[in-house]
């Protein structure tokens, strides 16, 4: 797998929270609701990314109480409204690497990020949430065939 280091600059996003745990159909429902929101208020574009956060480590943390924020970017302003919450994406250096396929493979691939990769690269993790970017997603694309960047923040040399 090739790891890439990207510089990102801060970036703020609508988001909605799914409490429980990662593999759940709640988690489409989550989506399918947060993204029915933005299109009713004109918020998706062509430069849209649906960005996706995981915040406990679902080895550690039981199930049930696993945090996942569904996120949008977008180029129009917005305000908070009801459970669709705002949020900003910290700015820095991230690891990047491409997953292709099967989100059921996701482990593996962050498997050889934390546990391969970031050793022999000399960098350490930030003490900040990463996040997935999914360039080709579930609703149009067979499982075989999606796209998902994840980005590992890392602390400055």
């Amino acid at each position: 797998m090739d790891v890439r280091i990207e510089t990102r600059a801060p970036v703020q996003v609508a988001f909605l929270r799914h409490v429980g745990p990662y593999e759940d159909e709640a988690i489409t429902r989550t989506w399918e609701k947060l993204l029915a929101w933005a299109r009713s208020h004109g918020l998706l574009g062509p430069r849209t990314l649906k960005i996706g956060i995981s915040y406990d480590n679902p080895h550690v943390t039981p199930s049930d109480k696993l945090s996942y924020d569904a996120c949008i970017t977008t180029d129009k302003p917005f305000h908070p409204e009801g459970e669709v919450g705002t949020q900003t994406i910290s700015g820095g250096e991230y690891a990047v690497v491409t997953h292709k396929g099967p989100y059921e493979g996701l482990t593996q691939t962050y498997a050889f990020l934390y546990g391969d990769w970031l050793p022999r690269s000399g960098r350490e993790p930030a003490d900040m949430h990463g996040f997935v970017v999914y360039r080709k997603g579930p609703a149009d694309t067979a499982p075989k065939d999606l796209v998902t960047d994840i980005y590992v923040p890392l602390r400055p040399r």
